[in-house]
């Protein structure tokens, strides 16, 4: 096979893969009694299953009746044989129409409510509209969490492969680009971690109130430990904290950099993957060469933004053979590691045959990478036609397809995906 038919093949795997690299919520999977059942007696028990491990403290349920008024309240707990189930008892109900609204924290952060109707008797018509369990803030502090969440995902994965490569691209006799702008470092240290601490009061303000009561009211912050995703925030404050340690050597800063674009492996759907080992493998795998990937591709916009204002030309057809040779490892294991959280995960086949918000996003990613992917192969082929031939014009569109790409890949991750 041809450089070109090989690179045909990995480029369509991408946009095959990209639509598995999605995290999903959690989702409700079953119930006992089941939505809209008539029971003769009234239940002993509600029972929730879920398609998550859940955590204590991160869940609530209430029961309310045909006006809409709470039950008795309950108590929640988790089943001692089966972390995926909620349950609570139940007191006496009179014949009637039952709503119970419920509401869990998926293990990627992001709080996912519904409810569902059973009867006592029989189904009663005077059974009142009732909204899922929501903080009254969530409306209003959800975009914001979205755009923080997309602003320190894409600044931490693109800083972190932008280092690597160029460090790897000094040693090689090309710029090394992080050398010039060391004297940003730390100003961009503080613009990181003012993002991700605003990404961490968002979130704790987007919680279910009865979550947030524990946290913030209560000052229960013990509870804090068992959501994966406020946790990767506190760590990435930590990490982000080393790195501002000056005169350290290189590796230091390599390393700290690799553990915080690893570490959105950890609060993600990896937990909730069996075998979890090898969720977090594969997860860490793929931002690590998405990373390296969109970091490659931002040193060479910035090498040749660089190049016309110091006139300092760069030798680009030694500069082909490694640039590709990195980008295209970094995209085949992008790929390759893609393809097994998709398989490890979920049947994405199936995610995509129903219509609504989420599938209209995921067909506007495919979109931006069908643009991507198009743009780069004109791309290579006319840098191998002619090594003089490397046009910022494309390279840079094929960067703001990228961001765009990163945008949607969020966004999806704040939405619950369909399910069969």
């Amino acid at each position: 096979m041809t450089r070109i038919g090989t690179w045909l093949v990995v480029l369509l795997l991408t946009l095959w893969v990209s639509t598995g690299t999605v995290s999903a919520h959690a989702n409700l999977t079953g119930t006992d009694p089941k939505d809209g059942a008539v029971l003769d007696e009234s239940p002993e028990q509600i029972v929730l299953d879920f398609n998550e491990f859940l955590e204590r403290e991160a869940v609530d349920l209430e029961i309310l009746d045909g006006n809409g008024v709470s039950v008795t309240p309950v108590e929640i707990r988790i089943a001692r044989d089966n972390a995926k189930r909620m349950l609570t008892d139940v007191p006496p109900l009179k014949e009637g129409t039952y709503t119970v609204r419920w509401s869990v924290l998926s293990e990627d952060g992001h709080p996912v409510t519904d409810s569902f109707r059973f009867s006592v008797g029989k189904e009663t018509s005077e059974a009142v509209p009732v909204s899922p369990i929501k903080n009254q803030l969530a409306n209003s502090v959800e975009p914001i969490l979205l755009v923080l969440r997309f602003l320190a995902e894409s600044i931490l994965l693109i800083a972190g492969g932008f280092l690597w490569f160029s460090c790897w691209a000094g040693k090689r006799g090309f710029p090394d680009l992080v050398s010039s702008l060391s004297k940003l470092r730390i100003a961009g240290l503080i613009l990181l971690a003012t993002i991700t601490a605003a990404e961490l009061l968002a979130y704790l303000t987007y919680l279910p109130n009865s979550i947030s009561a524990s946290l913030l009211r209560a000052g229960d912050w013990s509870a804090l430990k068992q959501i994966p995703f406020a946790v990767v925030l506190v760590i990435q404050l930590g990490l982000l904290a080393l790195l501002a340690l000056p005169q350290m050597q290189k590796s230091w800063y390599l390393g700290l950099w690799a553990m915080l674009v690893a570490s959105f492996a950890f609060s993600g759907h990896a937990w909730g993957v069996e075998p979890v080992w090898l969720a977090l493998l594969f997860r860490i795998l793929h931002l690590l060469a998405l990373a390296l990937w969109l970091g490659a591709m931002s040193w060479l916009v910035v090498a040749l933004m660089r190049e016309s204002r110091v006139n300092q030309p760069i030798n680009r057809a030694a500069l082909r053979p490694f640039f590709v040779k990195v980008v295209f490892a970094a995209s085949a294991m992008t790929v390759l590691s893609g393809i097994v959280m998709t398989n490890i995960q979920t049947d994405w086949w199936i995610l995509t045959a129903k219509a609504g918000l989420w599938s209209t996003l995921l067909l506007g990613k495919i979109g931006l990478v069908l643009a991507m992917l198009g743009l780069a192969l004109r791309q290579t082929l006319q840098w191998r036609k002619n090594s003089r031939l490397l046009s910022p014009c494309l390279l840079q569109w094929e960067w703001i397809a990228g961001v765009l790409v990163l945008a949607a890949g969020v966004w999806l991750s704040q939405i619950k995906y369909p399910l069969p």
